[in-house]
Order: structure tokens, then C-alpha cells, then sequence
């Protein structure tokens, strides 16, 4: 989904460079987190790739507060 959105291959996307970076911008940040909400099942902020900008951190921050491992 990130590789789609930045359009550029996954490979390329470190985990820990924050996408915006990357060119992300506010409109694909939420149409993005609309898209790991559908995915998973849950319901995320809107603005959560601002507060959790790099991959790592999105991955991590979801363990926790989703699916109950302490990362």
C-alpha cells in the first residue's frame, strides 16, 4: 500500500525514514490510514502518520495499541 501511494518500489521505503520524506502528503496520509483501517479492522486518528511519521513507528504503535503485543 505505502510502495502504491509513494509510487516507488517497496525496496526503496525504508522503515524508519518518515514518509513524508518520501513525498507523502496529508491527502494520501489519510486516504492511506482509511486503507490500513479497512485492512486490519480498526480505527485509527486521522492524523496518526503525523504523530507516528516512519513505518516502524506506525508498526509499532499499532502492536500495542491494537494487537496486544509490546513490541
Amino acid at each position: 500500500e505505502v510502495s502504491r501511494r509513494l509510487n516507488m518500489p517497496a525496496d526503496d521505503i525504508s522503515g524508519h525514514t518518515p514518509l513524508t520524506d518520501y513525498g507523502l502528503d496529508s491527502m494520501n496520509a489519510m486516504e492511506l490510514v482509511g486503507e490500513i483501517e479497512a485492512k486490519f479492522d480498526i480505527q485509527l486518528d486521522p492524523t496518526l502518520l503525523w504523530e507516528v511519521p516512519t513505518i516502524d513507528e506506525l508498526v509499532e504503535f499499532c502492536e500495542i495499541h491494537y494487537f496486544g503485543n509490546d513490541a
